[in-house]
Parts: structure tokens; C-alpha cells; sequence
């Protein structure tokens, strides 16, 4: 799971910050790819998190417990008794 955690940033982050660095010194400025590049870097936040749900037992029971909340068994009062 450390490896997630740390090769995670890796990917998203510095291979595409050193693909930008690259660009801009051969002075290639084609929109396109660059652009997805900068998508790719923006999907760093999701991806953090999913990976700390899934890696993090504490978060990951809260999680559960929030989408997957438990039924509790409703019991209703006894208003009035009569005897026959």
C-alpha cells in the first residue's frame, strides 16, 4: 500500500511536470497534449482519495458506514392496554 501512496504523486504529478519542463525547453507547444497532461494532473485529488479510502482502514469503515448506514429496528410504543 506504500508504494500506492507514493507512486501515486509520482505518476500523476511529476511525470506530467516533467513532460510541461520537457515541452518548454524544445519550445513544443502543441494544445492538445498538453492539455490532457494538465487533465491528468487535475485528477490527482480524486485519486488521492480513493487511494487513502482504500489504504486506510479507518477511513475506509467510515466510508461504509456513511453510504452503507445500519438498520436499526424501529419499536413502536404501546399506547393503551385493554383487558377483556
Amino acid at each position: 500500500t506504500i508504494y500506492f501512496q507514493i507512486g501515486m504523486p509520482f505518476w500523476i504529478q511529476a511525470v506530467p511536470i516533467s513532460i510541461f519542463c520537457c515541452a518548454i525547453i524544445m519550445s513544443w507547444f502543441s494544445p492538445g497534449p498538453l492539455n490532457v497532461l494538465q487533465c491528468i494532473q487535475h485528477t490527482h485529488g480524486v485519486f488521492n482519495s480513493i487511494f487513502l479510502i482504500a489504504t486506510t482502514p479507518s477511513y475506509r469503515r467510515a466510508v461504509v458506514r456513511s453510504v452503507f448506514p445500519e438498520r436499526k429496528s424501529v419499536t413502536l410504543p404501546v399506547l393503551s392496554t385493554i383487558n377483556t
